[in-house]
Formats: C-alpha cells, structure tokens, sequence
C-alpha cells in the first residue's frame, strides 16, 4: 500500500489538488473495515507480535485455522502447527477430547498430551474395534499387545483401553481367522462380557479363578493346528463363579493324535453353557468335575471322536450337584452323551439333585472303546429326574451303572424316568447292574454307643445301605433297607426312615453289607424298541423299582 506523505505546504490550488490524489491514493491501498473492494492484501501483513483474536470457526480450506480447532483436531499432521509452541514452552492444556480414525494414527500423535480422552473410530482400518481410550504415564502401567500400548511419538505417554460391561474383542486386536486367544484373554480380565462378532481361530481361553460373572458370547472359534493346551483342555477355568459361555460354536481338529477337552469348568459354581455347538472335537466337550449349579441348554455335539484315556464325550462330570442338562442333542459321538459319576466322597464327589430333559442322542458308542451309552452315571447318585428323552442307534441306551470304587457302599437313591424312548440301541435300553468288581465290606456293631463301624466308609447321612450277614448283635435284620444318620469319618448309626431315630444295636458283633442297592427308582412311559440285543430293561439287586406304563417292543431280548 502507497503511504501518503505530505510534500511540503501547499500554497496554490494546484499544490493542494496534488496533496489530495496522493491522499486518494492512500486510502485506495487502505483495507475496508466495511467490505469495500477491492479489499486485497498485496504484500505480508506484519502483526507486529499484536494478536489476532476473536476469529471465527473456520469452513472452507482457505480460512486461518484457530489454536483450539487444532488442539481439538485427531490429525496427527496437525502436530506440525503446534511444535513451536511446544518448543517455546507455551502449554497446551491438556485433558481434552481428541478423536482419531484408527489406533495407529492415535499412537503417532505427537500431541495428545496426559489425561486426554482419545475417541477411535476403528482399532485398524476395515476392521472395527473403535472405543475410547485415556493417555496415561508410561511408568504407571504395564503395556501390552492389547489395551494398555505405549505411544510411538511420545513414548512416556501410553494409551489404555477404558473398560466398559460389554466389549469386542475386535477392541483388543481380534482379528477374523486368526489366533486371538490373547486379545479374548485379555478381554475377559478386563471387563464383564466378552463378545466375538467374527469367527476367530484359538489355542487356549483362560478363565481360571474368575469369581465374577464372566461371559464370552459369540460367534464360532476354531481350534488352531498344533494347539498347546492346558491341563489338556482349550477352554479352561478351575474354581469359577458364574462362567457363561453363549452362542459360540467350538470346531476342534478332528483326530489329528492330540486328546483335549473343549471346555473344562471344574470346581465351578453356576457355570453356564447355551445356545452352543460342538464338532470335530476329539476328547470331552465339556467337564464339569466337582461342579454345582451348572445348567448346559441348547447345546448340540457333532462328530465327536476319542481315544483310550478319554473315548470322546459331550458332558462328562466326576462329582457334580444341582445341576440341570436340558434340550440338547448329539450324533455321532464316540462314547457317551452323558456321563455323570459319584466318588463315594463328601464334597462335591457325588451326582445329586439334577434334571437331564428334552435330550435326543443320535449314534453314540461309535468308536467301539467303552459301553456307548447315551446317558451313564456311575457310583453314587440322588434326586435325578430323567424327563422326554429320545435315543437312537446307541450301543445302549440309558445305563445307571454301578461302579463303585473298592469300597463299594453306595449307590443310586430317587431316580425318575419320564417319557424317555431308546430306539434301536445295540445293547439295552435301560440297565441297573452292579460292576463286576463290586465288594462286600466287612463291618462291626458297637452296643453301647449304636453305631456301625467301617473305616473310612465315605458314607453320607440319607445313604442307605442293607446287611448280607450280621454275627452276635441283635435288634437290626439283614436284607433290610436302612439309612444313615450321625455318619462319622469311621462310624454311622442307622435309621428305618431318612433322618429318624437310631436303631439299637444289642451286643457288639460284626456283619457284612450286601452289595449296593439302587432304591426308590420310578420309571413311567418308557419303551424301548427294536432292541437290537440284550433287554429292554435290567435290574439288578434294585430295591422300591416302579415301572409304569412301559414297554419293550420288536427287540431281540
């Protein structure tokens, strides 16, 4: 812009015309504070480090750009308009909301600063995963490959997942097909529940000790080649509260020569299995030893094969209370659906109080190693309610097997069949038999203080037990059901009823028990057709046995 100068003192007309252009000229090359044009710098304007202030937000691209809309701004090339504030030590406050298109671009800022909140569209591009992250010192965590990662541009800073009830684990690095067995493990120690939204592949999900609710719902995880699993199981939780495991299908390798089992949730309390699938497992789909309160519903078993050690099982429990198994289905299992033992121990060492109902069992006993049966429980049981079940094409149908360890002094009490149909099985439909190795343990009467003496019997209050021979003491009958009371390490007293009182025992002496005797046991509208050998039914040395209703109809037995 020309600046006007005065020339002197104008003295004639034509002097003052002349002072006047000049003055014309200037105000020309003047900006117009009200819009005139043309109103265009020419040159550099000079601020003389006076500030410009109350600018507007910027709209298009030629507009200057404020200092907060860039410390607001998630893009990393805005870094470059800050530096030399950073470098004249001008603070930048901190404790703002950025937000970035992926992780990547947030690890590469240079200026997100302690305490921002950082908002990220997706973990990596294409692939999901957004959620809000806070910058956090370094040294005050522990980075990972997950949800807590040091930041490449300023690597005192870390960026740390924040934790919400429900997350992702595409939020934790998940990737679809791949192994993501670190970020599910990472995400379930983090937050509540854990959903897969993809099909992921995994070696080992490890949920051991969570004694919060826990639940992984989702989609389907396929075992990876070479798998190294823990305790010989891929999905593993010892002494759990509240797992629950929803919606996910569990693809195993097949019988590549490595036994496992799918889901192990031993010593757990109200672990929860729905709306599941299992194929191509090799080895047991889920164990539940020493378990109380499990419930297993809407689970199907498909080509479930074994070996000696573990012939492949769909549920399979050594000890377990309070339990309820309901609509499920199989084919093609190499041993059992269900097997279900008690250890004649205290604790959780027992079957008790369960409902296995709406259960259809196509094709079990497939590889030949073991009985086959559909549904097996073993030792000890009480209050089990077998109700609308179907078998087909079993080695056997439903066996109440008594294999009792050395001791052998309990057995089965108030077991319930309604409606249950095996069809066609190779063996018999339902079977109450004794194991071969079954003993008759010794025992001695004591007068004075009515009890019955039995090192270590593991004999609980409720069991019933009958006496094959009785020497010297009087007031008791042998082949007559009693129960225990006042059960001891060593000792018990009997009753005539559950919880009565003792019986009294006149002189000492000594006798022996029988073999076990199942009791109380209750079938109504059962059949079994087309038996392909053996009975419909068998019972051995079963006491209080109501059958109702029932047939056995075009079998060979």
């Amino acid at each position: 812009m020309a600046r006007y100068t005065k020339t002197g003192t104008p003295n004639t007309i034509g002097q003052i015309n002349a002072e006047l252009d000049l003055i014309a000229a200037a105000i020309n090359d003047t900006y117009s504070r009200v819009g005139d044009t043309p109103n265009q710098l020419e040159s550099a304007l000079d601020a003389n480090s006076n500030r410009i202030i109350n600018l507007p937000v910027g709209i298009s691209d030629s507009e200057p750009v404020r200092r907060i809309d860039i410390k607001n701004s998630g893009d990393a090339s805005s870094s470059a308009l800050l530096r030399s504030d950073l470098e004249n030590g001008i603070a930048i406050v901190s404790g703002v909301t950025r937000t970035f298109p992926t992780l990547s671009a947030a690890l590469n800022s240079s200026i997100i600063l302690n305490g921002d909140v950082l908002i990220i569209k997706e973990r990596a591009t294409g692939l999901g995963g957004g959620g809000t992250w806070d910058t956090v010192v370094t040294s005050t965590v522990t980075p990972n490959t997950t949800h807590i990662i040091t930041s490449t541009a300023t690597p005192t800073l870390a960026l740390q997942l924040r934790a919400t009830r429900v997350m992702d684990a595409k939020q934790f690095g998940a990737v679809i097909d791949a192994d993501a067995s670190v970020p599910i493990n990472a995400a379930l120690a983090l937050t509540t529940e854990v959903r897969l939204s993809e099909n992921y592949k995994y070696d080992v999900i490890n949920l051991n000790s969570y004694n919060t609710l826990k639940t992984l719902n989702g989609s389907s995880l396929t075992l990876i080649s070479g798998h190294t699993p823990i305790a010989n199981a891929t999905v593993q939780g010892v002494a759990t509260t509240g797992v629950s495991l929803i919606g996910i299908k569990f693809i195993g390798r097949g019988n590549e020569g490595l036994l496992y089992r799918t889901v192990s949730l031993n010593e757990s309390v109200d672990a929860t299995i729905k709306f599941c699938k299992f194929d191509q497992i090799h080895g047991s789909c889920i164990r539940l030893n020493k378990s109380e309160g499990a419930v297993v519903s809407r689970v199907s078993f498909t080509n479930v094969t074994g070996d000696v050690g573990d012939p492949g099982q769909g549920i399979y429990a050594n000890g377990i209370i309070h339990f309820k198994f309901d609509r499920l289905i199989c084919s093609q299992i190499g041993d059992h659906l269900i097997y279900l033992q008690g250890r004649d121990a205290t604790d959780f060492n027992r079957v008790e109080d369960g409902i296995i109902s709406n259960i259809s069992a196509y094709t079990t006993g497939v590889n030949g190693l073991t009985g086959g049966a559909a549904i097996v429980i073993y030792n000890k049981s009480k209050n089990i309610q077998f109700r609308d079940i179907y078998t087909k094409d079993c080695r056997a149908g439903l066996k109440l097997g008594i294999k009792v360890n050395y001791l052998g002094l309990t057995t089965h009490q108030m077991i319930s069949f309604n409606n249950v149909k095996n069809e066609s099985p190779t063996n018999r439909g339902f079977e109450i038999t004794p194991d071969a190795s079954i003993a008759t343990p010794a025992v001695t009467f004591n007068d004075a203080a009515d009890t019955v003496t039995k090192a270590a019997h593991l004999l609980q209050n409720g069991d019933t037990i009958y006496f094959a021979t009785i020497s010297t003491t009087t007031g008791i009958s042998i082949n007559v059901k009693y129960y225990v009371i006042s059960a001891a390490t060593d000792s018990f007293q009997i009753s005539l009823s559950n919880g009565g009182a003792a019986v009294s025992l006149v002189s000492d002496g000594s006798g022996t028990l029988t073999v076990p005797r199942p009791s109380d046991i209750v079938y109504n509208n059962c059949s079994t057709l087309f038996c392909k050998g053996g009975w419909g039914m068998q019972f051995s040395y079963a006491d209080d046995v109501s059958v109702n209703n029932c047939e056995n109809k075009k079998g060979a037995g």
